[in-house]
């Protein structure tokens, strides 16, 4: 099954031209000669729906036993939306940067606090994720797991095991360029 969710994730990966080569920065400052643009799945319902379902099979029991799902702003979004929606759960979004106007707020949707599941598309050395949880735990959620699409294995795992979060992939980068033949 997780080598079925390996190849199904990387076709889409190289037909929506999401894995790229070159000479890229990612937002942790970090160079790489890959990028992975998940935003790219988004175009073709198929695919997104098809990654949906592997995020839903993956993600399983940690996304049942959440009282809500929580999206990172922006590449999480758009991903925790259609889960919770699936689930019937309530949907939220964590802004990296509290907004400067309005509510002033930095956790949005308003969803009930409780276990959360922190979603997001890639996971470079979790430093976004990290600070999510810090942000959601400042007020009053308890993140049970953190849920992306592809860990780029930079360090992003064992930051989040230090803050007493799991992280939880569909697959781990190496795999997707095995998978392709890079």
């Amino acid at each position: 099954m997780v080598e079925d969710h390996l190849r199904v994730l990387a076709s889409a990966l190289l037909k929506r031209g999401a894995v790229l080569k070159g000479r890229f920065t990612l937002s942790s400052g970090r160079k790489s000669d890959i990028y992975v643009d998940a935003r790219r799945l988004l175009g073709d319902p198929l695919t997104y729906t098809a990654v949906i379902d592997i995020l839903l099979d993956v993600g399983g029991p940690h996304l049942r036993g959440a009282d809500a799902i929580i999206g990172v702003a922006t590449g999480g979004i758009p991903w925790a939306s259609l889960i919770a929606s699936r689930l019937s759960k309530p949907i939220g979004y964590v802004r990296i940067e509290k907004k400067g106007h309005g509510t002033m707020g930095s956790v949005e949707g308003s969803p009930p606090t409780g276990k959360v599941v922190l979603v997001d598309d890639v996971a470079t050395t979790g430093r976004s994720l990290a600070s999510a949880c810090r942000t959601l735990s400042s007020a009053g959620y308890t993140v049970t797991a953190a849920l992306v699409i592809v860990d780029r294995g930079e360090g992003a795992r064992e930051r989040l095991r230090e803050a007493g979060v799991e992280l939880v992939s569909v697959a781990h980068l190496s795999d997707i360029l095995r998978i392709l033949g890079w």
